[in-house]
C-alpha cells in the first residue's frame, strides 16, 4: 500500500512540475516575443524618425546654402559699389589738392619774389656800405703800415748802432761790408734773426756721428748760422758722454766749430774704425734666430761703413760675397753663388725665394711620406689577416685522429698560431697616433 501511493505522489508532483514548466516557457515566449515586437517597433520608429531628420537636415542645408550665396552675392555687388565710391571720392579729393596746391604755389611764388626783391634791395644796400667801410679799412691800413715802418726803422737804425759798436769791440765780428750801409746790414741781421726757427737734435753718443753731422749742419745751413752760431748750438746739443768731451777742449776753443767737431769724429767718427769695420764683414755670420732681411741690412750697413768712399759696384760685390758666404743653409749658398747677382738686393730676392720653395717641397715630401707610411702599413695588416686565415685553414683542414694524442696536437697548433702573429706584428712598426 505504501509504495502504491508513493508512486502515485510522485507521478503527481511530476505532473505538475511539468505543467508549471510548461507555463514557465509560455509566459518566457510570451514576454521575449513582446520584448521583440517592442524592440522592433522602436527600431522602426528610430528608422522613420531618421529618414524625416535627415529629409529636414538636408533641406535646411540647402536653404542655408542658398542664403549665403545670395548674401555674397548681394555683398560682392555691394563692395565692388562701395569701392567704386572710395576711388571716385580719392580721385576728386586729388584732383582738389593739387588745384590747391597750385593756388598755394602761385601764391608762394608771388610772396617769395617779394622777398627776393627785399633782399636784394638789402643787399645793394650792404654792398655800398661795405664799399665805404672798405675804403676807409684801406686808408687806415696804409697809414697804420706807415706807422709802423717809421717805428721799425727807427729801431733797427739803434740795434745797427748797438751792433756796430759790439762788434767794433770783439774785433769785428758783425762788421759791415764797405759797399753796404749799416742800415742794409742790420736789416740782413734782423732777417736771418727771425728765421732761427729749426733745432737741431741733441747727441749722446749712442746713434751714429756721421748721421747727426748730417743733420746738424742741415740745420746750420737753413738757419743761416755762422760758425761761431754753430759751434755754440753744437756745444749746447750735447749729452750724456758727448758732453765730456769738452774737458779736452779749453774754453778759448770752444767757439771753434772744427775744433770741436774734430774731437767728436776722433772719439765718435767711423773714419778710424774702417779696419774694425772690415774685419766684422770677413767674419759676419748669419745668426740663428737672425732672419734674411736683418742680415742683408746690417751687411748693406758694415759695407758702407768700411768703404764709405768706394764706388757703388764696388759695394754692391762686397755686400754680394759676405752675404752668400754668411748663410746658415748650405744648399741656399750654392743655389746662391750658381746665379749672377749686380745688386744685394737681388741675392735677397733669391735667398727669400729659395727659402720658400724649400719650405713648399719640404711639405709635399713629408705628405708623400705619410702616405707611404700608410700604405706600408696596410700591406703588411694585409700580410697578417693573409697568414692568420692561412693557419686557420690548416687547422681546419687537417685530419686529426680521434685518439688520445688530440689535445696534444690542438695545443701545438694553438702554439704555432700564435708564434705566427707574434713574428708578424714585430715587423709592423710603431704607428703615429
Amino acid at each position: 500500500m505504501v509504495n502504491t501511493r508513493s508512486t502515485k505522489y510522485n507521478e503527481e508532483t511530476t505532473t505538475m512540475d511539468d505543467d508549471r514548466r510548461t507555463v514557465r516557457r509560455q509566459k518566457d515566449e510570451r514576454k521575449s516575443d513582446d520584448r521583440r515586437t517592442v524592440r522592433r517597433q522602436k527600431d522602426e520608429r528610430k528608422s522613420d524618425d531618421r529618414r524625416t531628420n535627415g529629409g529636414d537636415r538636408r533641406t535646411v542645408r540647402r536653404q542655408k546654402g542658398e542664403r549665403k550665396s545670395d548674401d555674397r552675392r548681394t555683398n560682392g555687388g555691394d563692395r565692388r559699389t562701395v569701392r567704386r565710391q572710395n576711388d571716385d571720392d580719392k580721385r576728386t579729393e586729388t584732383r582738389q589738392r593739387g588745384v590747391i596746391r597750385k593756388f598755394a604755389s602761385h601764391s608762394k611764388i608771388d610772396g617769395v619774389e617779394q622777398q627776393i626783391d627785399q633782399v636784394g634791395i638789402k643787399v645793394n644796400r650792404i654792398e655800398k656800405d661795405f664799399q665805404n667801410n672798405k675804403e676807409e679799412m684801406e686808408r687806415k691800413l696804409e697809414d697804420t703800415k706807415r706807422q709802423v715802418q717809421r717805428e721799425i726803422l727807427k729801431k733797427i737804425e739803434g740795434l745797427g748802432h748797438q751792433l756796430h759798436r759790439t762788434s767794433i769791440a770783439d774785433s769785428g765780428d758783425y762788421s759791415t761790408s764797405p759797399g753796404i750801409p749799416l742800415q742794409n746790414s742790420t736789416l740782413m741781421h734782423a732777417e736771418r734773426s727771425v728765421h732761427k726757427m729749426l733745432k737741431p737734435p741733441t747727441y749722446d753718443g749712442q746713434s751714429s756721428w756721421s748721421m747727426y753731422r748730417r743733420q746738424f749742419e742741415a740745420a746750420a745751413k737753413a738757419n743761416g748760422w755762422t760758425p761761431q752760431e754753430m759751434a755754440t748750438s753744437l756745444v749746447i746739443s750735447l749729452r750724456g758722454q758727448a758732453l765730456e768731451i769738452l774737458q779736452s777742449i779749453p774754453e778759448e776753443q770752444q767757439n771753434d766749430y772744427d775744433r770741436i767737431v774734430g774731437a767728436l769724429e776722433i772719439r765718435y767718427g767711423h773714419k778710424y774704425l774702417r779696419q774694425v769695420y772690415q774685419s766684422q764683414i770677413k767674419s759676419r755670420q748669419q745668426r740663428t734666430n737672425e732672419s734674411l732681411q736683418e742680415y742683408e741690412a746690417d751687411i748693406e750697413r758694415l759695407v758702407h761703413l768700411a768703404y764709405p768712399q768706394a764706388p757703388k759696384e764696388f759695394l754692391e760685390q762686397i755686400g754680394i760675397q759676405t752675404f752668400i758666404d754668411g748663410l746658415l743653409d748650405t744648399e741656399m749658398q750654392q743655389a746662391l753663388r750658381l746665379g749672377r747677382h749686380t745688386m744685394i738686393c737681388d741675392a735677397l730676392i733669391a735667398a727669400l725665394e729659395f727659402k720658400a720653395a724649400k719650405e713648399a717641397s719640404r711639405s709635399y715630401k713629408s705628405r708623400i711620406k705619410v702616405a707611404m707610411q700608410r700604405e706600408n702599413q696596410d700591406a703588411q695588416v694585409r700580410e697578417m689577416s693573409d697568414q692568420h686565415l692561412f693557419v686557420d685553414n690548416m687547422m681546419n683542414e687537417s685530419v686529426i685522429s680521434r685518439n688520445k694524442n688530440r689535445s696534444i696536437c690542438v695545443d701545438v697548433m694553438d702554439r704555432l698560431k700564435e708564434f705566427y702573429l707574434y713574428s708578424i706584428l714585430r715587423k709592423i712598426p710603431a704607428m703615429n697616433c
